[in-house]
């Protein structure tokens, strides 16, 4: 069974012209040469940071298995979703797409809609 980290990547890098980067020895992700998703350690267990808006911020901040990224990247807003424990699987998926699309191009969401996500 892969390790939360790995099943990640492994999603992340299906999505539309998507590259890894190790950055300070956090596996980066970026489209567009912008990062959208970053796993990171957080409390000594794996993290997702994902970049956000600020409406999906205030919504995801409430949740338990989310917390505030302890740095900003590019002054935009990020949620980080814990990996540990029970792991909402779908919502993960959902919210990387969502953080995709903030960098993506016409094209790149296009691709996207045609993998049917």
């Amino acid at each position: 069974m892969p390790s939360p980290e790995d099943r990640v990547r492994e999603f992340i890098l299906e999505l539309p012209e998507v590259t890894e980067t190790l950055i300070d020895g956090r596996a980066n992700f970026a489209a567009t040469e912008k990062t959208f998703a970053i796993l990171e350690r957080h409390e000594d267990a794996p993290g997702l940071a994902l970049r956000t808006n600020e409406e999906w911020l205030g919504e995801l901040g409430l949740h338990r298995n989310c917390y505030v990224p302890s740095y900003c990247v590019q002054n935009e807003p990020w949620i980080g979703l814990r990996l540990k424990g029970r792991i909402a699987w779908g919502r993960v998926e959902a919210l990387s797409v969502v953080a995709y699309e903030f960098v993506a191009t016409q094209p790149m969401r296009d691709a996207l809609a045609e993998k049917g996500w």
